[in-house]
């Protein structure tokens, strides 16, 4: 019963309004380039939701969403590859 309700609560998070147009922006953004084959764009939308308190899952999903848009798919699995391993970095910092 509490495990299903936590389901629960964290879709119903996931699928805020507020947090719907945070993806379709972050879609939206990620499909700009500057003529480089990463959008910088894309990488600021995830740490500026990763220090507002927005749910990363569906801003990295439609980042990745808008990247292969505007690229090939190989190269924007390799730019989200990139930020998970800069994130858990930044997270789990070894000294």
């Amino acid at each position: 019963m509490l495990k299903n309700n936590f389901k629960n609560e964290m879709l119903k998070n996931l699928l805020n309004i507020k947090n719907v147009i945070t993806y379709i922006i972050a879609f939206m953004i990620s499909t700009i380039g500057m003529g480089q084959e990463v959008s910088p764009f894309s990488i600021a939308i995830v740490g500026a939701c990763l220090s507002g308190g927005v749910p990363a899952i569906g801003v990295v999903i439609a980042g990745l969403i808008g990247n292969i848009v505007r690229n090939r798919c190989n190269r924007s699995i390799k730019l989200y590859t990139n930020n998970i391993n800069v994130i858990n970095n930044t997270i789990y910092k070894t000294s």
